[in-house]
């Protein structure tokens, strides 16, 4: 994948990648909005664009998506990749004001649109998981979906799973699975030095997570299961690793995990070697999450030959009935705290080169090279 120096011009960035395709016979310049360099998700999906005949420009804000049309002056066509759709409303200050932003923006896509740049739109999430102002962001995901061009989803029941909210229109769809981390972080160390150097001894249990630290991902839950479990096994160890979010809730949540002395809490941004440790030594990675469509955390430890822990919906689902983790009902009072329990015994049968063979189906460079067949298929198609 091209990274572009985000401080360059946006018509200058659209401008270097135009070069690269404009001479080739159905070259595209694709810019994906919002970028995300915190994750490697981005990196992954068009890490074959190239390859496949699409130069990715990030475009930082919102004001940069008309220099796409830079790319038609050029000899290649453009397409605005659309992921997380948090941002539109998120300076709003009343339903009202959020409403008149939704009106803004799909005007906006639609001016672009006018002007010969296709839209295409990744389904990353139901809703967003910090969302005020529900019926507004389901109003301007419904007017989205009949906007764009092409509905990326990850997973085969995002047209169920979304429906209560809004409609996706079935033959904008096109299904390509979240890439996994295998080849995206070091993974060479032995899970015993993972463990060690992590202060954790051999005959412990070590479940936890990895990630952003936010109240979505139910980790309040999590350490009262926790809690709760280790009066039964006294080998049990929790570790929590990740940035904090930056909301109050998300502050509120540090406090409480602070005060949780059962609970190991790395609360900052890891580097991708601290990554792999913190992975590498867990015996589950558990992801309570109170909603989820799709789940990055879950192909993280896949790739690292990790099983998961998670209620039985949305992509976990589809890991669950593989034998690749410990499953539990959503909502249950009892059950996080019962899958806990049976960690152990799972991990008697569990084989992680079963985890592994999974999430090497899912590398960055298969997946990419999925998206954009399966993109330049749909979007050739009469608009």
């Amino acid at each position: 994948m091209t990274i572009v120096p985000d401080s360059l011009p946006a018509a200058a960035n659209v401008s270097r990648a135009a070069r690269t395709v404009g001479d080739r016979d159905g070259g595209w310049v694709i810019g994906f909005h919002p970028v995300a360099r915190m994750n490697p998700y981005q990196a992954l999906l068009y890490s074959r664009a190239h390859a496949s005949g699409f130069a990715p420009v990030g475009l930082v804000r919102r004001s940069d998506f008309g220099a796409l049309k830079v790319a038609s002056a050029m000899g290649a066509r453009a397409i605005l990749h659309l992921h997380w759709t948090s941002e539109v409303l998120a300076e709003s200050i009343d339903e009202e004001d959020a409403s008149k932003r939704v009106t803004e923006f799909i005007q906006e896509l639609h001016d672009l649109r006018s002007e010969g740049v296709y839209v295409v739109w990744s389904v990353h999430n139901v809703l967003p998981h910090r969302c005020p102002y529900p019926s507004v962001e389901a109003r301007l995901r419904a007017e989205l979906a009949e906007l764009v061009d092409v509905v990326h989803v990850m997973a085969g029941d995002t047209i169920v799973e979304t429906s209560a909210h809004y409609s996706l229109p079935e033959e904008k769809v096109i299904e390509v699975p979240h890439p996994s981390y295998v080849g995206a972080y070091p993974n060479f160390m032995e899970r015993p030095l993972a463990r060690f150097e992590l202060g954790y001894e051999p005959s412990d249990l070590v479940v936890g997570m990895v990630g952003s630290i936010q109240p979505y991902k139910g980790l309040s839950e999590f350490a009262l299961a926790v809690e709760h479990e280790m009066q039964r096994n006294p080998d049990l160890r929790a570790l929590v690793a990740g940035i904090p979010g930056r909301d109050e809730a998300s502050r509120h949540l540090i406090t409480e995990l602070q005060r949780a002395n059962h609970i190991d809490l790395l609360p900052r941004r890891l580097d991708d070697t601290e990554i792999a440790t913190v992975v590498s030594a867990l015996d589950a990675a558990v992801l309570p999450y109170r909603a989820s469509l799709n789940s990055g955390a879950a192909l993280l430890a896949l790739s690292f030959g990790v099983p998961i822990v998670a209620p039985i919906t949305g992509s976990f689902r589809h890991f669950l009935d593989q034998g690749l983790g410990v499953g539990y009902e959503p909502g249950s009072s009892d059950g996080l705290r019962q899958a806990l329990g049976s960690v152990r015994g799972f991990l008697e049968g569990f084989r992680p080169e079963k985890a592994l063979e999974v999430a090497s189906s899912l590398t960055g460079p298969i997946v990419s090279k999925r998206f954009f067949s399966a993109l330049r298929e749909q979007i050739t198609r009469d608009r």
